[in-house]
């Protein structure tokens, strides 16, 4: 089961910042469609904010 944080502490920052990976995923509101996921890698992930 996933976590809630209030906000993200250093050391998530720097754990997030280490990833060579991510997943995008998208889904439709609807009951017809299909879900999306994506692989990300690379240098582009950041937390902003």
């Amino acid at each position: 089961m996933g976590q809630s944080y209030d906000a993200i502490t250093p050391a998530q920052r720097e754990w997030i910042g280490a990833q060579q990976i991510f997943f995008v995923a998208t889904a439709p509101r609807a009951d017809s469609g299909h879900v999306n996921c994506s692989p990300k890698g690379g240098d582009s992930f950041r937390v902003l904010g």
